[in-house]
């Protein structure tokens, strides 16, 4: 079985909403949907056994992770760096709001070939006390460790 997938969030454009014309271009809103998979099936938590290639069994229970420097790559060569929530989004299973991410910046109506985003937090955005509340500030690092924030917990 393959079980890469599982670390794969998969990002998938949940709509491109018309929400403005300035008379020059037409912008929208779009949103993006987080789902899990393993071997191209919705991930099970809690109650599935996966088998990973080393032959090692496994369950999940609980996947948490930040996502950031988000950035759009439109058709005709221009790039839309997201800055709401300064381009940074926290999700976690357990709590299915986190898992939509409706994104407040307005991109321009059009074709775009491909997403990029970091998985976790950039160096800048990783220090201690850039959250302050729960649930990402759950995600912090000790100082003793280094500081800063985890990437994913799974």
């Amino acid at each position: 079985m393959k079980t890469n997938a599982l670390l794969s969030a998969l990002l998938i454009f949940a709509g491109l909403f018309f929400c403005s014309c300035n008379g020059k271009e037409k912008t929208g809103k779009v949103a993006l949907q987080f789902k899990f998979n393993v071997d191209d099936e919705e991930l099970i938590f809690h109650d599935k056994t996966y088998l990973n290639a080393a032959g090692t069994l496994y369950q999940v229970d609980e996947l948490k992770f930040f996502i950031s420097e988000v950035v759009f790559y439109h058709k005709e060569g221009k790039t839309i760096h997201i800055i709401d929530h300064n381009g940074i989004h926290y999700a976690d299973n357990a709590i299915q709001s986190t898992l939509l991410w409706n994104i407040k910046d307005l991109l321009t109506v059009g074709e775009y070939n491909a997403v990029a985003f970091t998985f976790g937090l950039s160096h800048d955005d990783n220090v201690d006390g850039k959250f302050v509340n729960a649930p990402e500030s759950n995600m912090a690092w000790s100082p003793e460790l280094g500081g800063g924030y985890h990437y994913m917990q799974l």
